[in-house]
C-alpha cells in the first residue's frame, strides 16, 4: 500500500468519514504489523487531545499545535547523530503525524465530518458501557476497549470493529449476517448472544458463545485466511495470535461474561492469567517471575476496584511486594 494511500485512510478514519471499503483497509493494515498500531495510536491520542483543546477553547489551538510542531522538529534533530536511514525514517514519521493531524483538525474545525462511523471508547478500569445499535442489537462494552461501528447499515452486512472486549447481543437477520472484526478474527453470526475477548495488549484472544451459533473465522496478519471454527452454545476458542493456534473447549459462559455484572470472577486460574486479564483492564504492564505466575488462586473481584485493592487480596499470605512505576508493576518474591 502507498504510503501517502495509508495517511489520507488514517485521517478519515480518525474523521469519522472513512467508507466502509476505506475502513477494512485500514484495519487490514493496522493488524499486519505491531508498529503500525503503535504509529496509529500515537496519532490518535494526540488527535484526540488536540480535537478536545479546538471544541473547547478554539483560541488555544493554533498554540497549541505550534507546540507540537516544534516538539517535533526538536526530536527530529536529536536523532540526526543516528544512522541516516533511521533518521530519515523518524524524519519521515514525524512528517507524516503532522499531515495527518492537520488534515483531520482541519475537518474538525470546519465540520467537514459526515458521523457515518461512530466510535465509543471506555476507559480503562471503568464500569461496562452499553451501546444500542441502529438494528436493535446491543453491545456491552468493557473498560479499555473501543468499538467502532455505522451509523447505518447500509451494506449486505452488519460489520463492527472491536478492539477489547464486548458482549453482544444481536438482532436475527438471515438476509443481512453480523460480523465483527476483531484483530485477527472474523466473527460472522445471524442473530445470537456472545463475548468477544480481544485486546491488542494480549497474548491470546478469546471468543464464547452464550447462545445461538457463530462462525470464527482466523486470519493471518496479511489478511489470508487459516481455518475456520463453529461454535455451539456454552463453547470458548481460545486464539494465540503470535501462532495461530487454537483450542475449542466448553466452559461456563456466566463467569466469562460476569464483568458485564460488574464482576470478574476467577475460578482456579493462575496468578499470570489473572494478571493478564488485570492489565488488559486496567492499561497496565506487569513485571513477575514465573514462579508467581504459576499459583492458583479462585477469587472475585468488583468493576472499579482499585488495583491497590486488588493486589492486596492477591498477596493474603504477604508473599510478595510489588512497586508501581509509570504505567508498569513490578512485582517480587518477599
Amino acid at each position: 500500500m502507498e504510503y501517502e494511500e495509508i495517511q489520507h485512510i488514517i485521517s478519515k478514519v480518525l474523521t469519522d468519514t472513512a467508507s466502509e471499503e476505506e475502513t477494512k483497509v485500514f484495519y487490514t493494515w493496522l493488524k499486519s504489523d505491531e508498529e503500525n498500531k503503535k504509529f496509529y495510536f500515537e496519532i490518535k491520542k494526540i488527535f484526540d487531545t488536540r480535537k478536545a483543546i479546538a471544541f473547547s477553547n478554539p483560541e488555544r489551538l493554533k498554540s497549541s499545535w505550534e507546540a507540537l510542531s516544534q516538539k517535533i522538529d526538536e526530536r527530529t534533530l536529536k536523532e540526526r547523530n543516528l544512522t541516516r536511514r533511521l533518521f530519515i525514517r523518524y524524519a519521515s514519521a514525524a512528517a507524516a503525524i503532522l499531515f495527518i493531524l492537520a488534515t483531520t483538525l482541519f475537518f474538525v474545525m470546519n465540520n467537514k465530518s459526515d458521523g457515518r462511523w461512530v466510535e465509543v471508547y471506555n476507559e480503562p478500569g471503568n464500569a461496562p458501557k452499553t451501546v444500542a445499535l441502529e438494528d436493535g442489537s446491543e453491545v456491552k462494552l468493557n473498560a479499555a476497549s473501543v468499538l467502532k461501528y455505522p451509523k447505518h447499515f447500509s451494506g449486505r452486512k452488519r460489520e463492527v470493529h472491536l478492539e477489547g472486549e464486548a458482549l453482544f447481543s444481536v438482532v436475527r437477520n438471515e438476509k443481512k449476517p453480523f460480523v465483527v472484526y476483531s484483530d485477527l478474527q472474523e466473527i460472522t453470526v445471524l442473530g445470537t448472544i456472545f463475548n468477544v475477548n480481544s485486546y491488542l495488549s494480549s497474548i491470546n484472544s478469546e471468543t464464547t458463545l452464550i447462545s445461538g451459533k457463530v462462525r470464527l473465522s482466523i486470519k493471518d496478519k496479511m489478511g489470508q485466511l487459516q481455518h475456520e471454527i463453529v461454535l455451539s452454545e456454552n463453547q470458548q476458542v481460545r486464539l494465540n495470535k503470535e501462532t495461530l493456534e487454537s483450542e475449542l473447549k466448553s466452559i461456563d459462559s456466566q463467569n466469562i461474561i460476569s464483568w458485564t455484572n460488574n464482576e470478574y470472577i476467577f475460578k482456579n486460574k493462575s496468578f499470570g492469567e489473572i494478571l493478564e486479564r488485570l492489565s488488559a483492564i486496567y492499561d497496565v504492564t506487569f513485571v513477575a517471575t514465573s514462579g508467581q505466575k504459576d499459583q492458583k488462586y479462585t477469587c472475585k473481584f468488583s468493576v472499579g476496584q482499585s488495583l491497590d485493592d486488588i493486589l492486596a487480596i492477591l498477596n493474603f499470605k504477604d508473599q510478595f511486594r510489588y512497586i508501581k512505576g509509570n504505567d508498569t508493576i513490578t512485582i517480587t518474591d518477599k
